[in-house]
């Protein structure tokens, strides 16, 4: 079943109908009780539309709808996290192509107080920045998604050219569109910390 969030943003959506003035988006309980019985004729209609399965009622109806969307939006969520993830494992190889497939054309990467990049060209300049040796242990203990923004929470050991090694916490905040990542936001701190376990 979907979930509540998912059912009422579906039951908002079926209130906006023209025939369903008195309908409530509070929840699938307040539109079974408030409109089912007053609207049902509209009801019928609106599953029509949706290509509903012949034997659902209304309310059944409701519920398969937002059935579909919300796997819909997981189809769309997971689609993100793959390509941010593609992306973190790029930089652990400092595979530039990998990179830079997953990013739009018109690409921002900005780390406050440190760089802020427009463009894949730009871009490619700060994979791997002067003094560092390329690769990176960076490990994610905390992922985060929704409305086309994904969010990696985590560390990261990168490796001086003197020999030394920089340990940081980092949050990078990813805006997508259309699987791709259009901004990303990442802010650092040196930590003495070092994670190693993943997490999913």
């Amino acid at each position: 079943m979907a979930s509540t969030a998912v059912q009422t943003v579906l039951v908002a959506v079926i209130c906006q109908l023209p025939a369903l003035p008195r309908c409530r988006a509070a929840g699938i309980a307040s539109v079974e009780a408030d409109c089912a019985a007053d609207y049902n004729e509209s009801i019928s209609d609106a599953v029509t539309e949706w290509n509903v399965p012949a034997g659902n009622d209304a309310i059944a109806a409701w519920a398969w709808r937002a059935d579909e969307l919300a796997g819909n939006m997981e189809v769309q969520m997971t689609q993100n996290r793959r390509t941010v993830e593609a992306y973190i494992d790029g930089f652990r190889k400092t595979d530039r192509p990998r990179i830079l497939s997953c990013l739009t054309d018109d690409v921002e990467w900005r780390v406050p107080g440190v760089f802020n990049v427009r463009g894949k060209d730009d871009f490619d300049k700060h994979i791997v920045d002067e003094g560092f040796v390329a690769t990176a242990e960076i490990t994610v203990t905390r992922w985060t998604e929704g409305d086309d923004v994904v969010v990696a929470e985590g560390f990261m050991r990168t490796q001086r050219k003197d020999g030394t090694f920089l340990n940081e916490a980092f949050c990078d905040v990813f805006e997508m569109q259309d699987g791709k990542i259009r901004r990303s936001i990442g802010y650092l701190m040196e930590t003495n910390e070092r994670i190693t376990a993943e997490a999913g």
